[in-house]
């Protein structure tokens, strides 16, 4: 016999529903649900099945946030008003979301955009496209910051065409240089972020 316990709350945005068991999962209703071992090599929704039933470790996770050679989580995110503020400060993500949400941001950012982060794309009068978070602008000049945390400064004689963008600044796939193992770190060490 399984007994399934939920809890139900809106911790902020769109509604959500989500469970998780809060033991590794056993039993005959969970067969075949969870595998042995992490999986090789990077398929978003395998990665996604390990990482909700498996912690991680946040301190390794940590460390992969701020890797100068890691995914550049800290290249764009603050934690507790501590670093750069081109996304959102992640002081305490782990409690807005429930850990299935911190694990589709960051295998789809596009999925959800936080309001006040939607990206802008400048349609320049020579042609190129500069796409990223306007972070200013005064008097005729535009300032946006690039996927890559690369501040522009753009005047607006040079802007042909300026629109929303549907896609997330946090650029799709930082992740997929990682392995199962590190993503689910990475999301264990988000989760434990907490006020």
């Amino acid at each position: 016999m399984n007994f399934v316990v939920l809890r139900v709350e809106q911790a902020g945005g769109d509604w959500a529903f989500s469970a998780k068991a809060s033991e590794p999962p056993v039993g005959p209703l969970f067969e075949g649900l969870a595998p042995a071992a992490p999986p090789v090599g990077f398929d978003a929704k395998r990665w996604s099945a390990w990482a909700l039933v498996h912690p991680g470790e946040p301190a390794r996770g940590r460390a992969l946030f701020y890797a100068e050679r890691g995914p550049g989580c800290s290249k764009c995110h603050a934690v507790g008003g501590v670093g750069p503020k081109y996304g959102p400060d992640l002081r305490d993500v782990g409690t807005k979301y429930p850990r299935a949400e911190l694990i589709t941001s960051l295998l789809d950012p596009s999925n959800r955009i936080l309001d006040g982060y939607q990206a802008t794309n400048l349609f320049l009068v020579g042609g190129d496209v500069l796409s990223g978070l306007v972070t200013g602008e005064k008097g005729d000049v535009v300032t946006i910051v690039d996927a890559n945390a690369v501040q522009h400064e753009v005047r607006t004689s040079e802007i042909r065409e300026r629109r929303p963008s549907k896609t997330s600044s946090m650029p799709t796939g930082l992740v997929e240089s990682l392995t199962c193992e590190q993503f689910t770190d990475l999301v264990g060490w988000l989760e434990s972020l907490k006020k």
